[in-house]
């Protein structure tokens, strides 16, 4: 059971990744403006890896297979 998949339908996880992705930039960039870069790439990287999860996340249903 994969909880994204089986909970979360694609369009609505879009909006889930999407707004993480932007919480996740917005606190490196303040971690950022306080001097903490080891917190600030670690809070860009992030950023980067949900946006990437937004990207391939389809509004389609996948289909079943089997």
């Amino acid at each position: 059971m994969q909880f994204l998949i089986d909970i979360i339908p694609p369009k609505s996880r879009r909006y889930v990744y999407g707004v993480l992705s932007l919480v996740a930039l917005a606190y490196g960039a303040w971690q950022a403006a306080d001097g903490d870069w080891k917190a600030a790439l670690t809070a860009l990287i992030t950023g980067a890896v949900t946006s990437l999860a937004h990207a391939n996340t389809t509004a389609a249903e996948p289909d079943d297979v089997g």
